[in-house]
């Protein structure tokens, strides 16, 4: 019931985001589905060899979800009263041309130096559409000692979508200290979908001095307007070192799946 309700309901995203065309829906066999995995090192994610297309399939081995970036950070305390906090992040990429990628899980863990599990923690992005980036993070208070990161990913689903989508970009991102500590984060979300979205996520990644993806957090807009642009706040309990930049990226959630899905319903 509820894989049925999540193909309904992307199927209402889909509808909304198509700029003037009709789409059209297509769920991936089991044997089709792939798995990809990769550590902080960076390298792109590997297909796993359990699920190789076979000759008959073997335009099915653009799906899948690349892991192309992770990184990690070990922050003391912001202040005596706070603990120190081990953050991590992943840059996902949906590489193909047509294809949507549902409910992708990912997984992130984090390592000692002896390899040992300090942590894991386990995260899932609603929708990658077709060629988009998003990103996505874990933060962990009172976990020391973080030598390595894995990152691992794979979406429950894919669905078809023809026709020309709509995009969300986001733009303007800025930090700027809070009077107690903490940061906000401020940056616009842009829409080129002809409608209404609801509840749209925002993920925000930090990178350090040398440029590299250590954590992040997330906030959800109330709407962003058919296309037209939403400005958004996050805000951070603890503070941010000096030299750090953030990103933001935008994707519709499992919430605005269910608006989609239930103004459908209400709409016949």
């Amino acid at each position: 019931m509820a894989k049925q309700w999540t193909k309904v309901a992307t199927a209402a995203v889909l509808a909304l985001l198509v700029a003037g065309c009709a789409s059209t829906s297509e769920t991936m066999s089991a044997d089709e589905k792939k798995s990809d995995a990769v550590s902080s090192n960076g390298d792109a994610a590997k297909v796993d060899d359990r699920s190789k297309p076979t000759t008959s399939t073997v335009a099915e081995e653009d799906k899948k979800i690349e892991i192309v970036e992770t990184g990690f950070a070990n922050l003391p305390p912001s202040s005596e009263y706070d603990d120190p906090t081990a953050t991590a992040a992943a840059i996902v990429k949906n590489p193909t041309t047509g294809w949507v990628a549902n409910s992708v899980s990912v997984q992130i863990t984090f390592y000692d130096a002896a390899g040992a599990v300090l942590k894991s923690s386990e995260q899932t992005i609603s929708t990658v559409l077709p060629g988009a980036t998003v990103g996505i993070s874990a933060a962990e208070d009172g976990l020391t000692g973080v030598a390595n990161v894995e990152v691992q990913a794979r979406p429950s689903d894919w669905e078809r979508a023809e026709g020309e989508l709509g995009a969300l970009s986001v733009s303007g991102v800025n930090i700027r200290p809070q009077e107690y500590g903490g940061v906000d984060v401020n940056g616009v979300v842009t829409s080129t979908v002809g409608s209404d979205l609801e509840q749209v996520e925002v993920q925000v990644i930090f990178r350090d001095e040398a440029g590299k993806a250590v954590g992040g957090t997330f906030t959800y807009l109330d709407f962003v307007p058919a296309n037209g642009t939403s400005p958004f706040t996050v805000s951070t309990y603890n503070d941010v070192p000096p030299g750090w930049t953030a990103e933001g990226y935008a994707v519709p959630s499992f919430l605005t799946m269910m608006a989609a899905s239930n103004d459908g319903a209400d709409g016949g």
